[in-house]
């Protein structure tokens, strides 16, 4: 056998143990630039929405409708595929007409009991209540597992109508007019993806207009039939 083969062969070793040794990439953080929470809720009153939230963004999404808000102004900006319009405001002005607002009362834990935590969509959440007047407590189970930004836990509050709010809320229930419990909120699923930085931008078809009444109900729009906008509607779903 030559030297000159052992001499590659001895080289060829020595590349592979360094490369053993080097480090690996390290996997996307919870939260980090392109890494969305991706979570589709569903309300007795104002039907499915999907929520959709990183380190960086904000984004909710009701059928044609869409509000996005991202770093580091954090203003909001809603938007209609089909009226291809947007409307550009401030959080604080920000109308909370999009999410079934939750009582305005204090949010305290829930006295002891079976279901102090529960796991729903894959994130555990703690049991807590909002008594709010003369009106029957409301039980909310609120997870706090998922990264939230400062800013995203005041579009949060703001958008469920409750101040005391400092996660994400996955259920919501109590009783109605008529005594019966009922779940006012619901979770169906959560997902975790990697998704462009495009994701958060408003479509350059949308014109801005400074009427919200001509985004959230547009007139006059064309009869020929538009594509229903249906997010991750063929993606697959990791369920619990």
């Amino acid at each position: 056998m030559s030297s000159s083969f052992l001499k590659a062969i001895a080289l060829l070793a020595c590349l592979l143990s360094l490369q053993c040794l080097a480090p690996a990439p390290a996997a996307p953080g919870a939260g980090s630039k392109g890494h969305v929470f991706v979570i589709k809720q569903l309300q007795e009153k104002t039907g499915q929405h999907t929520i959709c939230m990183s380190k960086d963004g904000f984004k909710l999404i009701c059928g044609e409708l869409a509000l996005v808000s991202t770093a580091p102004d954090w203003g909001v900006t809603i938007f209609n595929r089909r009226a291809k319009k947007c409307f550009k405001t401030s959080l604080d002005k920000l109308a909370n007409d999009w999410i079934e607002s939750l009582p305005g009362g204090a949010m305290t834990p829930a006295p002891k009991g079976p279901e102090d935590e529960k796991t729903i969509a894959g994130h555990k959440t703690g049991h807590f209540q909002i008594k709010d007047g003369a009106r029957p407590a409301i039980d909310v189970w609120l997870t706090h597992d998922i990264p939230m930004d400062p800013n995203v836990i005041k579009l949060v509050r703001h958008l469920y109508g409750n101040d005391s709010i400092d996660g994400l809320p996955l259920l919501a229930s109590g009783p109605n007019k008529n005594g019966k419990t009922i779940d006012y909120l619901t979770t169906q699923w959560c997902q975790e993806r990697e998704l462009s930085d495009s994701f958060y931008g408003v479509p350059a078809s949308c014109k801005p207009t400074d009427k919200l009444e001509e985004v959230e109900h547009p007139k006059n729009l064309s009869p020929e039939r538009v594509r229903r906008f249906k997010p991750f509607a063929n993606k697959k779903i990791n369920r619990p």
